[in-house]
């Protein structure tokens, strides 16, 4: 088997978390899976890709071949836009007093950062 095949186990959905930018999602499965599964499982890891869901027993061949083709929207941020647009996020949830604004936040966070690595090397 190589990694672009499908991975077909029966799963339970048992539970899912909110997050900043998406949701995590938990399944669990009582199937005994073999050596080459879990090896392809743990070779996921941090792998992006596409996960298709269906309750029940039964997969008919024909569902499969009906799923239509989805490709990967190539998101152009860079890591410090995407850092931004994440505290953005966090500033407009979780911080009660914006009095002074998202740009004195967003300076102020990062120098904290920046410190932090400094504090690192002095040890």
């Amino acid at each position: 088997m190589t990694q672009n095949e499908l991975l077909q186990i029966a799963v339970t959905l048992t539970g899912y978390r909110s997050m900043i930018d998406g949701i995590r999602i938990n399944f669990d499965t009582l199937e005994n899976v073999g050596n080459e599964i879990l090896s392809r499982v743990l070779s996921y890891k941090n792998v992006q890709g596409f996960l298709l869901f269906k309750p029940g027993t039964v997969i008919d061949k024909s569902e499969i071949e009906s799923i239509p083709e989805i490709k990967f929207e190539i998101d152009d941020k860079s890591p410090s836009r995407r850092l931004r647009d994440r505290m953005y996020v966090y500033y407009t949830h979780v911080i009660s007093d914006k009095a002074a604004g998202f740009e004195t936040f967003y300076r102020e966070e990062l120098s904290k950062i920046g410190q932090k690595y400094l504090d690192c090397m002095e040890k």
